[in-house]
């Protein structure tokens, strides 16, 4: 094949993969993000939306309507159209002789020593071509996630150092209410086999992604009755339970604030086993 051959397919390729992606963004994706920002779409989109969402508060999260996400996936589909055409021409740029010459120039004018520029003319083409394969995949493989905001293991955009915290930090926490009224702060030992964290973030995200009490309602009952359960069973030493409240915590993280004492405390849902949630 000559370098001409080979560069009318390396065109052809990339630009079939160009209108593949822009096929499936527009004609797949596009008409189901509705359907997704409710939850009921096709598994991939459900995820998309549930990363997207996943390390913001409900306000947030509630805030944004189905036109922002169909804004926000056209920037991702023209920020991965403009990838796959920047590396598509590089390959181009780096793949013509006159290109190769000049690399092999420059790598003989800057070796440190002839057994260096030897080894590395030994490879052989195929073998650089296979190097400049891997290289190009990490690269790509990194972009991707980056450009998205979505894991794709085991590639990742680091989405804890991805952004800067804000002022404040907001936790879910639940609490028992028991027979007179009084709360009680739950622990781990009291929701076993959940973590108190985790269960927090499960329950923004019911907020975030699915408005209403059902979800709520059912995902509190649940844990109130494990919570009896155990009770009853000798697991811990918890007192009796009639109900739950689930709490949104805002702290202030600044030096001049004791982060002991929160700024803020709202009442995200009430359970109560013998009456209907408020």
């Amino acid at each position: 094949m000559t370098p001409n051959q080979f560069s009318l397919c390396l065109i052809v390729g990339i630009g079939a993969l160009a209108l593949a992606w822009m096929i499936f963004a527009k004609v797949f994706v596009s008409p189901n993000l509705a359907s997704a920002y409710r939850g009921e779409g096709p598994p991939l989109l459900n995820r998309a939306i549930r990363e997207l969402t996943q390390f913001r508060t409900g306000e947030q999260a509630l805030s944004r309507s189905v036109k922002q996400y169909t804004r926000k996936w056209d920037e991702i589909t023209w920020r991965i159209l403009s990838i796959i055409l920047l590396v598509g021409a590089i390959m181009g740029a780096i793949s013509r002789p006159e290109v190769q010459r000049r690399i092999d120039a420059w790598q003989g004018r800057w070796a440190t020593a002839p057994l260096a520029v030897a080894s590395l003319r030994a490879i052989g083409r195929p073998r650089r071509w296979l190097v400049h394969a891997a290289i190009i995949v990490i690269v790509c493989g990194s972009l991707l996630p980056i450009t998205t905001g979505i894991e794709y293991w085991p590639f990742s955009h680091y989405r804890m150092y991805a952004g800067v915290q804000g002022p404040t930090i907001t936790k879910y926490f639940l609490f028992g209410i028991m027979a007179h009224g009084e709360e009680i702060a739950l622990s781990q030992k009291h929701i076993r086999p959940f973590h108190d964290t985790r269960l927090g973030i499960v329950l923004r995200k019911f907020r975030s992604r699915a408005p209403g009490e059902e979800k709520f309602e059912k995902a509190l009952g649940d844990v109130l009755g494990r919570y009896e359960t155990m009770r009853v069973a000798g697991a811990h030493d918890g007192p009796p339970l009639r109900g739950m409240k689930l709490y949104g915590i805002t702290w202030k993280l600044s030096p001049a604030h004791d982060t002991d004492f929160p700024q803020t405390k709202e009442l995200i849902f009430r359970y109560e086993r013998m009456s209907r949630a408020q």
